[in-house]
């Protein structure tokens, strides 16, 4: 509980943040840009008698746009879309990486050492594909990354839970590509969502910050407990199966938010 306080504080603190910043250059920006319009006009005062209807057309296309974002309703809808697939997925990744060692251990037969290399590989894919989208992120739209990360991490928690019926086919060796491709697709969930629900809510405001950030945080939470509880009581196996389930979930709301989203979109534009 006081993680979850702590983390909506500091999402509320960053937002303050960066509003103060973007008013300061908005403004600045604006003294400059009237500055060099009237420059502009003085060295060629034939633009000044230019008609207003093509003086106002990239502003008519701005107000196109906007006029398209959701309505006030719509944002709610969708930011309580983006928190429920954050608190589904927030599952998988915490719940993987804490039990995968006495899964390796209980369910595998594996030695704790070997366990440890099995979550060392998970953690490192998960460091290393976050590290990678600082310099992809802006080439690739949130909606495709998104999409693509939960698509990787469900069929690699797929291929785990089929195998973990029967550990001495195939189970000991595809945990380790399992977990790195786990790592690869789950480290752009997180990243991904914010920048998505920022496209799809039409803003960014503290609110829906602390919300995404809570969601994810209380499935973190309760995703471990969970898992842990169906470990203790029907055996190793479960820790994937429940993780495999989790980002069902998670794709399944991702659909839901990527259709509503195409519908509300296409209603606004034939409007």
């Amino acid at each position: 509980m006081l993680l979850c306080i702590a983390y909506i504080r500091w999402g509320r603190i960053c937002y303050r943040c960066c509003c103060a910043h973007q008013n300061t250059t908005v403004t600045t920006t604006n003294l400059d840009e009237a500055a060099d319009q009237r420059l502009y006009l003085e060295v060629q005062p034939e633009q000044a008698t230019k008609r207003p209807f093509e003086v106002s057309r990239g502003a008519s296309e701005v107000q196109d746009q906007v006029e398209r974002l959701p309505s006030s309703r719509g944002s709610r809808v969708m930011s309580m879309l983006f928190a429920v697939f954050l608190l589904a997925y927030g599952n998988v990744e915490t719940t993987y990486g804490s039990l995968v060692l006495p899964y390796c251990v209980r369910g595998l037969a594996m030695t704790e050492t070997v366990g440890n290399r099995v979550a060392f590989v998970f953690w490192l894919s998960t460091a290393a594909s976050r590290f990678v989208l600082i310099f992809v992120s802006g080439r690739i739209s949130p909606a495709r990354l998104l999409t693509v990360g939960v698509l990787v991490a469900a069929a690699s928690l797929a291929v785990s839970a089929v195998l973990s019926v029967y550990p001495s086919i195939g189970a000991r060796w595809s945990v380790w590509p399992c977990s790195a491709l786990l790592g690869l697709g789950g480290a752009t969930v997180f990243p991904g969502s914010i920048s998505l629900a920022v496209v799809y809510v039409g803003g960014v405001s503290s609110r829906l910050l602390a919300l995404l950030v809570a969601s994810w945080t209380a499935g973190c939470v309760v995703g471990p407990m969970a898992a842990g509880s169906l470990f203790e009581r029907h055996g190793a196996p479960w820790v994937v199966r429940y993780a495999f389930c989790a980002s069902l979930c998670s794709a399944m709301v991702l659909l839901v938010i990527r259709r509503t989203y195409r519908q509300h979109f296409a209603t606004n534009s034939a409007s």
